[in-house]
């Protein structure tokens, strides 16, 4: 995972970027690696012997993003407006990388994707006030909106 964020102030304007990435390569069966194990090396029976007998040939990687953007604007000492950008997504691709066989006619090779993000946008407006030495006061108005896209897809193959 990767992350950092920069910022910077020049006069009455502060600007921070900041962002996330990952990506992670996962090597597993979709079921309990355990009961996989107990059942490949024959310390368990179960009717379905040769389905986990056989590798499931894994393919399923994940990838993160996280990006944004913070301008605040300091109008007066007592006034502060603020615009926020953001992004961030993620996508999730799996698939089988041959056909496991466990019968001489499973040559079926499976794919799908999920993918997912969401663009959003804000902007608020304060003004403060003192009321006293110790007491104070901040009104602040903002609006803020978002969009998010999904996609899936899936697709089987026989290797026929």
């Amino acid at each position: 995972m990767y992350s950092g964020s920069v910022g910077s102030t020049v006069g009455a304007l502060h600007v921070e970027l900041s962002g996330q990435y990952s990506h992670r390569v996962y090597d597993v069966a979709p079921l309990d690696p355990y009961l996989v194990n107990q059942v490949r090396d024959g310390n368990w029976h179960t009717g379905a012997d040769a389905f986990y007998a056989t590798p499931f040939y894994p393919d399923v990687t994940r990838t993160d993003g996280t990006y944004g953007l913070n301008l605040t604007y300091q109008t007066a000492s007592w006034w502060t407006n603020r615009l926020v950008l953001g992004y961030d997504g993620y996508d999730n691709p799996r698939g089988q990388t041959q056909p496991r066989l466990t019968s001489p006619s499973d040559t079926m090779r499976s794919y799908g994707e999920f993918q997912r993000s969401r663009a959003s946008v804000g902007y608020n407006s304060s003004i403060e006030t003192k009321l006293g030495s110790t007491l104070g006061s901040r009104l602040t108005v903002g609006i803020d909106h978002w969009q998010t896209h999904e996609t899936a897809e899936s697709a089987r193959e026989h290797g026929d």
